[in-house]
């Protein structure tokens, strides 16, 4: 339930989550269909706040999508998910009444704590692979942007 909600809360989840939901989303083909069901569910008397939020989450999705090959894309990706979405899951208060709720990550903040810490922001993914070492948060910030 938490990875159809967004909000894995373990490591297999969060693969879970980001190979069958945010994977497809950027780079899979463009659905059309999401839109109708939403036509559907408007027509239907859904929760019309909710389905706007949901539009609203559609067209920022397919925004950073048309701009994944242009300069900046791993840093307006990053915001969108690891900034905006936890921000905006944050809103939800009830989610968290029972469990510990997600902190929203800094682009700049992490990439000056990266370049202060004298590594190189273009950490090779074999020597992270073949030590098999726990990555910090700045670390797996370095493998992030170094794509």
């Amino acid at each position: 339930m938490c990875t159809i909600r967004s909000t894995p809360s373990t490591a297999h989840h969060c693969i879970a989550w980001a190979k069958s939901y945010l994977f497809p989303q950027l780079f899979g083909a463009e659905d059309d269909s999401d839109s109708n069901d939403l036509d559907e569910a408007e027509k239907a008397g859904e929760n019309s706040d909710e389905i706007a939020n949901l539009r609203r989450e559609a067209q920022a999705i397919s925004q950073l999508r048309q701009t994944l090959t242009g300069e900046g894309a791993a840093e307006r990706v990053f915001e969108k998910v690891y900034k905006q979405d936890i921000e905006r899951l944050l809103m939800m208060e009830d989610m968290w009444k029972h469990r510990a709720p997600p902190h929203p990550l800094e682009y700049g903040q992490l990439k000056a704590e990266a370049a202060s810490s004298g590594a190189e922001p273009s950490t090779s993914a074999q020597a992270v692979i073949k030590d098999q070492r726990a990555l910090s948060l700045t670390d797996s910030f370095e493998l992030f942007i170094s794509r």
